[in-house]
Formats: structure tokens, C-alpha cells, sequence
């Protein structure tokens, strides 16, 4: 069977699981049993055939590899010895790959597969992929191996993460200096078949992969199902939070496959797989009890932007447990004293015993009144400058942070915060303009860049293949327009920025 009646079949087999999937929910519990017994049917006829539809393409791309290695090897450049030989031979060498290169892009970019993979600290997994593009490398041997770069589509870490400046051809970091992927690099024959998620077992309390607002997806349990939105509130176990998604950010894991993901992989520091005892279950119950006494680790960061958590999180902490690699660690803060000053380690042991020693961060004492009471009369009776303002103003005294926060019902404060507006809107334009020529300057760069690439593509075919050359010389024509308005914005832009500094400069006098 071919791949075109072998994708025709897969898909065929997938319509008829939606069918049978449809029927389940609407049929009684007496006909279910054969209605499941053929869905289990289907459901391994459709692994099989996706198998066996990425077993024709390997092979298929294997020959045509080994079919284009044989032509070159039949062919070899006649004049090897002669310099201006040797350069036509290495173009033609050069075109070949790259029209074998283009034709395996083609056919195979954008398609799913499943592949191994493990972060330094980690154990190896399987996880879903989608290939980015094809390219043919040189092994220290001499011979030529065709590989993918893919991208992960539930990328569990931030560095697996799909670069989205690199998809735009945008980024400014190689490989290894990007916080984000660029793709991860692997043979053909270490590609296996795409595993699709199975929600037909889906339920209630089930361990699952859910995308979070930072593109990784993390460990999390299903809550509820709402079947008729098809959406899901599920419970991050890393940030111990709920949230709502689709049915395309969440991806429901088995017991093997949840037995596999452990807490350590997700957040991305240990690969430590034991489970956990008894003893550590109960201590980090204790540590997450809201208590008088102990907080957990990091609670005060409700009141800050909780960057210390975050960055505890990225280093594989997770919330409730120790600290240390197997969380065997301390679960408590470690609460900061002040001692005394002029006292004796004996008069702070005792202190220490009565609990009278301040903590930092506690309450202060307030002064006692008395002080106030005593000199608030001393103040009115006075008849400086000070009171003579008090007096004329009406006794108005606020607040320091008032300047920030305009207060109701003051007119000078609502001047203020008008003045400030309009100095504000007038500021916003030049910001913006500027923002608009940075931006077009970058575009411009990668107009540029994107057009030295085609034009050295375009020499590279030239007076070897009329119809390659073509295209290519299309695509430079094209850019090369693009790249004219681009420049025409740009004057357009600097012609604004001029105008309004030269209004600003007129109207100061």
C-alpha cells in the first residue's frame, strides 16, 4: 500500500473513532461493551498505520539519499587536477545538495513525530515533536547524514521552549546562548511515530501536561470537565494554582507515562525518580498547615513581586517540600533576630527563653500619646510663620504619599495630575515616533540579511539552472521592494521626529 491510500485509510479510521466516540455518550450502558471493543480496535489500527506510514517516508527518503549519492559517485568531475574544473565541480556538487535538501525540507517539514530526549540533569523521555526543517551534515568519516531540527510541542523546561524570534529569523543568539529552543537537531532513523493524546479516558482527578502563561508545560491534575465547552480547570502542582484551558493546552498522561514525569524533570533542576516516603508526605503537610507559628518558605513574598520564588521555582524547588535535592531540607524560614545592645549572652539566653526578643520585621511599638498631647499645645500656641500658613489655608496637612496618589476633592492636586497629563501626552509622541523608527531600523537589518541570503542563492544558480535562477531572482525583486518602502517609511518617520522637535523648539519663548 502507498502513502497516499495509507494516509487515506489513517484518516478514514480517525473519522470513524470521532463517530464511534459521538455514540458512546449518547448510547445506554447495554450496547457500550462492543461499541468500546471496537473503539480499542481502532485505536491500535491507527498506531499501526501510523507506523507503517513513517516507516514508507523513512525509506523513501533513504532512497532517494542513496539514489542521488550513487549519481554523484557514477558522475565524478572529469577535470580534478585543472583549478577552474574543480570549481565547476564543486558547484555542481553544491547545487545537487541543495536540491536534495529542498526536497526533503519540503516532504518533510511540519510533520509530527515522537522523540527521545533528556536534559543534562535528567533521565531520558519520549516527548511529542514536530519537524522544523532538514539538513544534510558531514560525519568525521566522510559520509553525509541527513538530519531534522524539530521542535517540541510540550516542551516540560524553558530552554525547550520554541524560540519565537528564531521562527521570525529575528534572533540575535546562536544555538547555545539562547534562553529559548532553535530546535533540537536528530537523525531520521531516531524518529518514531506521533503519539496522539487519548481523551476519550479522561476524567476527573487524572495527572496531566497543562500549558502555562510562560509557554512550559508543567504537572498538573484535572479538576473539573466541562464537555460542552471542552475545557478543563486543572490544578498546577508546581505553582498551586487553578486555571481553565482548552483541549489543545492540556495533555492527558496514563499511569505509565505519569509514573515517568516526575516533579524534578517539570521544574527543570533534579532527575530524582524515587518516590517519595511517608515521612517527607508528612512534613510537607506540616509546613503548608496555616499554623500561628511557622509560614512556609516564601509566603512573606505576597507582599513583593516574588522574584525569589520564581527564581526558586526555575532551580527546581517546589513549594510545601524542603529544600535540597530529595527535599529533605528545612521547610521553615529562617527568622532573622535582633539582639539587644549593653546586653550579656546570659541576658539574651534569657531573653531568649521568655521569646522578648524582637524579631525583624515585626510590629514596632507605638509611642505612647503623651508626647503628642504634650506639644501639640505648645505648637498652637506658637505664632511663627508656620501657624500664620495653617491658619490661612484652613489647617490642611496630608500625607507624604499623597503626591503620588492625587487626592478628591483638591483642586490643586487635580491641577497637578491635568499638568502632568498633558506634559505626559506630549512626551508619548516622541516616544512613539522613536519606537516606530527602531523598529523599522530592525526590520530594515532583516530585510537586508534576508536579501544578501537570496542574492548569493541567485549566484550560486546562475547560468546552471534557468528555472531555480528565476525564482530566485523573483524573490530578490520582491525584497528589494520591500526593502524600498521600508526606507520610505523610515524618511516618513524621521521627517515627523523633525517636525515635532523643531514645533518644540518654536513654541519655547
Amino acid at each position: 500500500m502507498d502513502e497516499e491510500h495509507l494516509q487515506q485509510s489513517l484518516e478514514q479510521y480517525k473519522e470513524q473513532f470521532l463517530q464511534i466516540q459521538n455514540v458512546l455518550q449518547n448510547v445506554g450502558e447495554e450496547g457500550q461493551d462492543e461499541l468500546v471493543k471496537l473503539r480499542d480496535d481502532l485505536v491500535e489500527l491507527i498506531q499501526v498505520s501510523e507506523e507503517s506510514l513513517l516507516s514508507l517516508k523513512k525509506s523513501r527518503l533513504l532512497q532517494l539519499l542513496d539514489s542521488k549519492e550513487s549519481e554523484l559517485r557514477a558522475d565524478p568531475p572529469e577535470t580534478f587536477d585543472d583549478r577552474p574544473g574543480l570549481n565547476d565541480s564543486e558547484n555542481d556538487t553544491e547545487l545537487g545538495k541543495n536540491e536534495d535538501s529542498v526536497e526533503i525540507e519540503d516532504d518533510i517539514t511540519g510533520m509530527k513525530c515522537r522523540i527521545s530526549y533528556s536534559q543534562d540533569w535528567g533521565v531520558m523521555e519520549q516527548h511529542n515533536a514536530m519537524v522544523f526543517d532538514a539538513d544534510t551534515f558531514t560525519l568525521p568519516d566522510g559520509r553525509e547524514e541527513t538530519k531534522v531540527r524539530v521542535l517540541f510541542m510540550n516542551p516540560t523546561h524553558k530552554s525547550m521552549v520554541p524560540c519565537p524570534y528564531f521562527l521570525d529569523s529575528k534572533c540575535k543568539f546562536d544555538d547555545d546562548t539562547c534562553r529559548y529552543s532553535h530546535g533540537y537537531v536528530v537523525s531520521i532513523d531516531d524518529l518514531m511515530s506521533f503519539k496522539e493524546p487519548d481523551f476519550s479516558q479522561v476524567q476527573c482527578g487524572q495527572c496531566c501536561l497543562a500549558r502555562y502563561n510562560d509557554g512550559v508545560w508543567y504537572k498538573a491534575t484535572i479538576q473539573s470537565i466541562d464537555y460542552e465547552a471542552h475545557t478543563f480547570v486543572v490544578h498546577y502542582d508546581t505553582y498551586n494554582s487553578d486555571a481553565t484551558l482548552g483541549i489543545t493546552e492540556i495533555l492527558p498522561l496514563d499511569q505509565r507515562d505519569s509514573e515517568n514525569v516526575s516533579d524534578s524533570d517539570l521544574s527543570s533542576l533534579s532527575s530524582d525518580n524515587e518516590e517519595v516516603d511517608e515521612d517527607q508526605v508528612a512534613v510537607v503537610q506540616l509546613a503548608c498547615k496555616p499554623s500561628g507559628g511557622p509560614v512556609c518558605l516564601g509566603e512573606w513574598e505576597q507582599h513583593t513581586k516574588g522574584i525569589g520564588s520564581k527564581l526558586m521555582t526555575q532551580m527546581g524547588y517546589v513549594f510545601g517540600k524542603g529544600l535540597g535535592k530529595d527535599g529533605s531540607g528545612i521547610v521553615e524560614p529562617v527568622e532573622a533576630v535582633v539582639l539587644p545592645q549593653g546586653k550579656s549572652l546570659d541576658q539574651i539566653a534569657e531573653l531568649r527563653e521568655k521569646n522578648k526578643l524582637p524579631k525583624v520585621g515585626g510590629k514596632k511599638r507605638q509611642k505612647p500619646s503623651k508626647v503628642k498631647s504634650v506639644k501639640l499645645p505648645e505648637r498652637a500656641s506658637g505664632s511663627d510663620i508656620f501657624d500664620f500658613i495653617n491658619i490661612k489655608l484652613g489647617g490642611k496637612k496630608g500625607n507624604i504619599h499623597d503626591i503620588r496618589v492625587p487626592v478628591p476633592g483638591t483642586s490643586a492636586s487635580e491641577f497637578e495630575v491635568k499638568d502632568t497629563g498633558k506634559k505626559k501626552k506630549g512626551e508619548d509622541k516622541n516616544i512613539n515616533w522613536n519606537l516606530q523608527l527602531f523598529k523599522i531600523h530592525e526590520d530594515i537589518s532583516a530585510v537586508k540579511k534576508q536579501l544578501k541570503k537570496e542574492e548569493m542563492a541567485l549566484s550560486r544558480h546562475h547560468e546552471k539552472d534557468n528555472k531555480t535562477a528565476s525564482h530566485f531572482r523573483g524573490k530578490v525583486e520582491g525584497i528589494k521592494a520591500h526593502l524600498s518602502r521600508l526606507h520610505d517609511r523610515e524618511k516618513h518617520i524621521q521627517q515627523k521626529l523633525h517636525h515635532s522637535k523643531n514645533h518644540k523648539k518654536l513654541t519655547v519663548f
